[in-house]
C-alpha cells in the first residue's frame, strides 16, 4: 500500500459500492433533555425511501452524539446503540445489552445515567457485520484519570448475536488498551474483494494510525500506518473527522488545526 498525499475533491461518510446491501439504511437518534420522563423527540432517518425520510420513533434511551445502528440486508432496522445500551428496533434493551462502557469515568464525569444522557463522542462507535448472525460493535471508551488529568481513550469490542433472540454475546472486551486514541475519526471501508472491512483510528502524540480488519473470522489487529503527520491530544483529538472516498481508494483526515490530509489507500 502506497501512502501518499494527494488532492481529492470530495469525501463521503461511508465507503459502499453500488451492489452493497442496506445495513446502514436507518439511522436512529433523539434527545429530550435531562428532565427524565418519556422521551418525546426520538426519530429515525430512513434511506429506504426516495430521498431521506425523517420519522418519529420510540427510541427508549436518549442519545448524545454517540450513535450507531445496523439493518439487515433489506434495510430493516435490527438494533442500535447510544453508547451505553443496545436496543432493538422497538426501543427495548436487548438481553445483556445494558451497562456498556459503565466504568468510573461514566459514573464520575457523566453522572452514570445512560437512559437520559447517552454516551458522548462524535465518530467514536460503529457496528459492522461479522457474518449473517453476528455483529461487532466497535466503540471508544473514556478512562477516568482524575479531574486534574486528561482522560485516556481505549477501544472496546462488543458482539451481538441475531441467532434467535437478539443478545450481546461478548461484552466490553478491550481490544486497544494503551489509552492514546484520538477522540473521533473512527472510520472504515470494505477491502477490494468485499470480503472484509478495514477499520482505521489515529492515536495522539504520535503519527500512527491503528488498523483492524473485520471479516467472518471476527476482529483482528493488523499493521499500523504512518500518516507522516503528528497528532496532538490538545488540538487533533475531538476536533475533526476522517472519511474514505466512495470507492475506498482515498482516505482523508481533517481538523482546523492540522488541516486536510488526503492519502492514497
Amino acid at each position: 500500500m502506497k501512502w501518499i498525499v494527494i488532492i481529492l475533491v470530495s469525501i463521503t461518510t461511508l465507503t459502499s459500492p453500488a451492489e452493497a446491501q442496506k445495513e446502514d439504511y436507518v439511522w436512529v437518534m433523539g434527545w429530550d433533555g435531562v428532565s427524565g420522563g418519556e422521551i418525546k423527540n426520538g426519530f429515525s432517518i430512513d434511506f429506504n425511501k426516495t430521498g431521506a425520510s425523517f420519522e418519529p420513533r420510540v427510541i427508549g434511551y436518549n442519545f448524545d452524539s454517540y450513535s450507531a445502528s445496523i439493518c439487515d440486508e433489506d434495510g430493516r432496522l435490527l438494533f442500535y446503540t447510544n453508547g451505553c445500551a443496545v436496543l432493538d428496533s422497538t426501543g427495548n434493551v436487548i438481553e445483556n445489552g445494558d451497562s456498556l462502557n459503565y466504568n468510573e469515568w461514566f459514573k464520575e464525569r457523566w453522572l452514570g445515567d445512560c437512559r437520559r444522557l447517552g454516551y458522548p463522542g462524535v465518530q467514536d462507535v460503529m457496528i459492522l457485520p461479522i457474518n449473517n448472525s453476528t455483529f461487532a460493535i466497535l466503540n471508544k471508551v473514556r478512562i477516568y484519570n482524575g479531574f486534574a488529568a486528561k482522560d485516556s481513550v481505549t477501544l472496546h469490542l462488543n458482539t451481538v448475536s441475531a441467532a434467535g433472540d437478539l443478545h450481546v454475546s461478548l461484552k466490553d472486551s478491550v481490544v486497544y488498551q494503551l489509552g492514546n486514541l484520538a477522540v473521533g475519526y473512527l472510520t472504515a471501508c470494505h477491502d477490494a474483494d468485499q470480503e472484509g472491512v478495514y477499520v482505521l483510528q489515529p492515536v495522539v502524540e504520535d503519527s500512527i494510525i491503528v488498523r483492524y480488519y473485520v471479516d467472518d473470522n471476527g476482529l483482528s489487529r493488523i499493521d499500523n500506518l504512518n500518516s507522516g503527520h503528528f497528532y496532538t491530544s490538545r488540538r487533533s483529538s475531538a476536533s475533526g473527522t476522517a472519511r474514505f472516498s466512495p470507492d475506498g481508494t482515498r482516505y482523508a483526515f481533517y481538523n482546523y488545526y492540522d488541516g486536510l490530509h488526503i492519502y492514497d489507500f
